[in-house]
């Protein structure tokens, strides 16, 4: 009787801590579950925040487009015959323009008329330019850009023929084209439609490319604009202008002048007004018979500028590209796209710099107008 007893009650004891040994693991099983949810639910909000935030960062982004068409929406509404970098589109303001604590927008405005054009690399009727891949060239040289095959092969891409260019032209054999491989792609044999059409020519590796957003472009004039050209453009056009030149030294002097007018008080006159370019390059220092030279390449006004706009909400980025014709009545996007910036980020101002930018706003009666 005793034993059986015993016996009883040592198995009751195994099954309470059978029981015990349930419950937690159930317990921990529970607890792995919630803190797994919880996880999930954390990871799901953190992505819901991104896309919210990504979202407003791109309209914002956007908005940045409008910001530049109002600018230079403005600057045609006063009608202003001369493009200078002193405007109301260049303004340092438009680099850091705070919306919030954690919301901003930078715009930079490029007058596309200040890059060598590489549409004008081949003329009308379809054959290469002689003075233009000269001046390519010698941008190239600049630029330290050491591969010369590239200035060959991007005129294959834009002439209309299947001839190759002597010294390293390409056509659409290079590329693989022809019957057994459609897949392949053909060269364009016509003008640029987007400037990062580039990386599909042979031998734009991704530095040249970078290299060559700096200084060239598809939508400058024919007469690019003496007030913004870039100085390594202006120097590789005097080099092709004149091999016994000082390229170097003329262009410097050019763009020592010009900023004087644009940066010393009372100064504000001297730029190219389109009045007499000849003479106001003497007035730099330039020869006579080199400036008349270089007059007939350049102008004073721009009807193409590009924009970079990007927007930061919280530590979400998105930058959009867009490309600004003006006409004398209308500033109108026919270029945009997502995703890039081309230009340099800007440094941020520190607080006393942006207050400063603000005042200089306000005195100077900035009005952003309103794009269409």
């Amino acid at each position: 009787m005793l034993t059986r007893l015993r016996f009883r009650g040592k198995t009751g004891r195994r099954k309470r801590g059978i029981a015990l040994l349930i419950v937690l693991l159930v317990t921990a099983i529970l607890s792995v579950v919630v803190l797994d949810f919880a996880h999930s639910t954390r990871i799901n909000l953190y992505i819901a925040s991104n896309i919210a935030d990504g979202l407003k960062a791109y309209y914002l982004a956007k908005s940045g487009l409008q910001v530049a068409q109002g600018a230079l929406l403005d600057d045609v509404q006063k009608k202003r015959k001369v493009d200078h970098l002193g405007e109301d589109w260049n303004s340092p303001l438009f680099s850091y323009i705070p919306l919030s604590d954690n919301e901003t927008i930078s715009v930079t405005v490029t007058d596309e008329s200040s890059k060598f054009n590489l549409n004008q690399l081949v003329g009308r009727s379809g054959t290469p330019r002689r003075f233009e891949g000269d001046w390519f060239r010698n941008l190239l040289a600049l630029q330290q850009i050491d591969d010369p095959d590239v200035v060959a092969a991007i005129i294959d891409w834009l002439d209309s023929d299947e001839e190759v260019l002597g010294g390293g032209g390409m056509e659409d054999q290079v590329y693989g084209y022809s019957s057994a491989q459609p897949q392949a792609y053909k060269s364009r044999n016509g003008r640029l439609l987007t400037l990062a059409e580039l990386r599909l020519v042979k031998g734009v590796t991704d530095e040249i490319y970078r290299k060559l957003t700096e200084t060239c472009t598809i939508f400058a004039d024919r007469k690019l604009n003496m007030n913004t050209i870039d100085q390594r453009v202006l120097q590789a056009m005097i080099m092709a202008l004149d091999e016994k030149a000082d390229a170097a030294g003329e262009a410097q002097k050019i763009v020592s002048w010009r900023v004087a007018g644009q940066e010393e008080a009372g100064k504000e006159e001297q730029i190219f007004d389109g009045s007499g370019v000849v003479s106001e390059l003497e007035a730099a220092g330039v020869d006579r018979n080199l400036a008349r030279k270089i007059n007939r390449k350049v102008g004073v006004t721009t009807r193409y500028f590009s924009v970079d706009a990007t927007a930061i909400v919280n530590s979400t980025i998105k930058n959009v590209t867009g490309v600004i014709q003006r006409s004398t009545r209308r500033a109108r996007l026919i270029y945009f796209r997502p995703g890039e910036r081309v230009t340099p980020m800007p440094a941020t101002p520190s607080g006393e710099e942006l207050e400063q930018l603000n005042a200089a706003a306000v005195a100077g009666g900035l009005n952003l107008g309103g794009g269409e």
